[in-house]
């Protein structure tokens, strides 16, 4: 059998040296607080009455992500067409790519900017409010439409406030984490969320380290490469 080439056993220690790989999706349990917005009031799907719906900041939320316990400083509903219930307890996928139910959500990033910059200041009902309707609006377009009649006051000035800040921000989808919450057969089946952990960071939760034996590995390929090489001999001049 021909022996592996220096440079090819060169290419693998290298590839096996590095420093960390990263995961986009993981698995666990999600558990929902039971404090919500209360019921803002939403025209749906082009209808011209709005009709009560119930969102984000959902407090007291808090999941198992790849067996490390956290809590959620925001929790809001990017899913206003499916439902999903206060204090309980569902398995669920995670991932940073902005997916629900295997979809890309529309206008993520947007959404992600105001989970991080305006999610911060938001601490009473109508903001919370406000907020979930913006989020529901930037996903939906004129299916959902925050009602500026139906709503109080308050709240309908902090959705035009949150508009204006908005403007053309976005962040990376991946400053935010997607939830999928998963039905008894394994498939997406309740209400989808965006979130961000008030206990740890997205970037910690979702980099995987390499086992310290795959760095041993790589590190004693490139030792015994590096001793295989041989010296280039130049002939004597006459």
């Amino acid at each position: 059998m021909k022996p592996y080439s220096s440079m090819t056993l060169l290419g693998l220690a290298l590839a096996l040296a590095q420093p960390q790989a990263s995961a986009s999706s993981l698995a666990g349990t999600v558990t929902l607080g039971g404090t919500y917005s209360g019921t803002l009031q939403m025209r749906v799907n082009g209808n011209t009455t709005s009709q009560g719906e119930g969102g984000g900041n959902i407090g007291g939320s808090s999941a198992v992500i790849g067996g490390h316990s956290l809590a959620f400083s925001q929790f809001y509903c990017v899913d206003l067409f499916t439902n999903a219930s206060l204090n309980a307890t569902y398995n669920a996928s995670f991932n940073t790519d902005g997916l629900i139910n295997g979809n890309a959500v529309t206008n993520a990033g947007q959404v992600a900017w105001l989970l991080t910059h305006i999610g911060p200041t938001a601490t009473t009902q109508p903001q919370f409010q406000a907020l979930q309707g913006l989020i529901w609006h930037l996903e939906n377009g004129n299916n959902a439409i925050f009602d500026q009649i139906g709503n109080s006051a308050a709240a309908v000035g902090y959705y035009n406030q949150y508009v204006s800040a908005l403007g053309n921000h976005t962040a990376p989808v991946n400053s935010v984490i997607w939830i999928n919450p998963l039905n008894s057969s394994g498939h997406y089946g309740y209400q989808g969320f965006a979130a961000v952990p008030s206990t740890t960071t997205v970037a910690a939760l979702f980099n995987v380290p390499v086992p310290a034996t795959v760095y041993l590995l790589g590190a004693g390929l490139m030792g015994w490469t590096f001793g295989q090489r041989r010296p280039v001999r130049h002939p004597l001049s006459a």
